[in-house]
């Protein structure tokens, strides 16, 4: 009976000194920790440029990355909502911070995008960013089996001017000279280039513009592009690359005509 009640006194004092509740740590103010998994990128991206912001908009997070790529990247966020957003090989394009928004500098370039926005309230989370393909290859041949074309360039005109940071396309007229492709199996009737078809929803606008000397006299005429892929119904998102000859068919004072039938036929995509 006296050892009863010694333990009885000693569950009472114990009771009495043990608090009511358990009482957790306070983690509200504690960062989330976001681990970024690069593993999924395509193996065409060489360069990334990497932003965070909060709900209310404010940037956490900027930095750009180059292959090969970190494989224990974890950044620090506030708890709540994040949007974390990726763009593979941006060069001469410029970022607007203020606007988020993606502008072409000197020509378009083939970008790869990804945005996303996910639950950060825990004390980590995980992102893996997949990213889409942003404008389509253009490959054109110019070729003049009767005249001889001199100092020959080419440029392309879109109603894309670049892009918001969540990939959607920013409606202007933007045009560039495409790049001329030296063949050292050229002749003086055929000239390669190559550019980028900036992604646009619709196929109307892309405009193609010769010019070159023909007789001593500067030559400017247009081909419409836009109506030819609306034609094949192509979608620039799908198609690997575009591939266009145009040949110049006559050329009268200063008007030049295109041999359209064979711009069609050899007018091809690869998917």
């Amino acid at each position: 009976m006296k050892k009863l009640i010694i333990i009885c006194a000693l569950l009472k004092i114990i009771s009495a000194c043990a608090p009511s509740e358990i009482i957790l740590e306070n983690r509200t103010d504690c960062p989330c920790m976001v681990y970024v998994n690069f593993s999924a990128l395509t193996p065409e991206v060489k360069r990334a440029d990497l932003w965070f912001w909060g709900e209310d908009g404010k940037y956490e997070f900027y930095h750009r990355y180059e292959v090969p790529f970190p494989d224990d990247l974890y950044v620090p966020v506030r708890k709540g909502s994040t949007t974390a957003c990726l763009w593979g090989n941006m060069e001469s394009t410029i970022a607007d911070d203020t606007n988020r928004k993606l502008k072409f500098a000197r020509e378009a370039e083939l970008l790869w995008a990804w945005q996303e926005t996910f639950d950060t309230k825990r004390d980590t989370a995980t992102v893996t960013p997949i990213v889409a393909r942003r404008g389509c290859p253009v490959n054109v041949t110019i070729v003049s089996y009767k005249y001889a074309v001199e100092n020959i360039s080419v440029s392309i005109s879109t109603k894309t001017s670049g892009y918001s940071y969540s990939g959607i396309p920013e409606q202007g007229v933007f045009r560039y000279p495409l790049t001329h492709l030296p063949d050292e199996e050229q002749s003086a009737f055929e000239k390669y280039f190559r550019g980028i078809i900036p992604y646009q929803p619709f196929t109307g606008g892309i405009d193609i513009e010769l010019n070159f000397i023909y007789d001593g006299f500067q030559r400017n005429s247009h081909f419409d592009l836009g109506r030819y892929l609306t034609l094949q119904q192509i979608d620039l998102e799908q198609a690997e690359e575009v591939n266009v000859v145009i040949e110049i068919n006559e050329i009268t004072g200063t008007d030049i005509s295109f041999n359209q039938e064979i711009a069609i036929h050899n007018y091809s995509i690869v998917l």
